[in-house]
């Protein structure tokens, strides 16, 4: 269930009551939910009960339309699964600036956890 479009990737591994969502490339179309969201409406049911991480370190832009089918993403996992990682590189400016919002409403999602590092 990975995705592949254009530039961006996201590759898709389950082990052991886990899943790692590994994103790769990167994501300046126009209108990204086009590609985004159907995959994730596949991925989303299946991470039910289970500790979810989600790496972006790996992408080497994602622009602004792109970060809300990410967010719905995120928080549509946060509902079913048992926890969800995200893991982001903070010292990469556009990276630190895009999850800063997510920082905040993290504070109220117990099982949601960032990591910029």
């Amino acid at each position: 269930m990975n995705l592949v479009s254009d530039n961006l990737f996201a590759t898709v591994t389950r082990l052991e009551g886990k899943v790692s969502i590994v994103f790769d490339g990167k994501s300046d179309r126009q209108n990204p939910g086009e590609i985004i969201t159907p995959w994730s409406e596949k991925v989303v049911p299946t991470l039910s009960g289970l500790d979810v991480d989600v790496d972006f370190r790996g992408l080497k832009y994602l622009n602004s339309s792109s970060f809300m089918p990410i967010f719905k993403m995120l928080s549509s996992a946060r509902d079913i699964a048992n926890n969800v990682h995200v893991r982001y590189d903070g010292s990469v400016n556009w990276q630190r600036l895009s999850f800063a919002s997510l920082e905040t409403i993290a504070k109220s999602w117990p099982n949601l956890h960032l990591s910029n590092h």
